[in-house]
């Protein structure tokens, strides 16, 4: 459902201020990061390394990363990003990627804001309640049909940090 993956992506694009850098974890070949990339610098990573040529062909990230989002984390990819964009397989999101966001919390950095695309409900509950423990807060969420008919709604939430340092 194409008109509902654009109006997605125009939400997205609605809470990412203009020059922000924009981390996208999970990015799958980079559709959310190229339709970001006129108004931010995107850095984009998927663990698939076959996305990386798709990449080439939409264009406009600042970089691509097929490292996986666990490893990005790991290495601080968090902590100079003013939005951070997840997009997690059903399961949501892993546990270094979680850490490195309750982490975010905790730096000098001020102010960031997290969207999070979520095709597993459960897992986005579970990941919100981790996440609002340490100091995001939600600022607005809401529910798309992407496959009519089917027992099934991506949810799009938008968190935003408080530093406590």
């Amino acid at each position: 459902n194409l008109d509902q993956f654009a109006a997605i992506v125009d939400k997205i694009r609605a809470f990412v201020p203009p020059g922000a850098a924009v981390v996208e974890l999970y990015a799958g070949v980079g559709t959310i990061g190229a339709h970001l990339a006129d108004v931010a610098t995107v850095t984009a990573s998927d663990e698939n390394p076959y996305n990386a040529h798709c990449v080439g062909l939409t264009g406009g990230l600042a970089a691509y990363d097929t490292k996986p989002a666990a490893a990005l984390a790991r290495a601080g990819a968090l902590r100079t990003a003013d939005v951070v964009v997840v997009d997690p397989p059903r399961k949501g999101l892993c546990p270094d990627v979680l850490r490195a966001l309750v982490d975010v919390t905790r730096s000098a950095k001020g102010k960031t804001m997290l969207i999070y695309v979520s095709c597993g409900f459960d897992a986005l509950c579970h990941d919100l309640r981790q996440l609002q423990a340490a100091n995001w807060h939600v600022v607005h969420v809401e529910g798309h049909v992407l496959f009519p008919g089917a027992n099934h709604i991506e949810t799009l939430a938008v968190l935003s940090s408080t530093t406590t340092a």
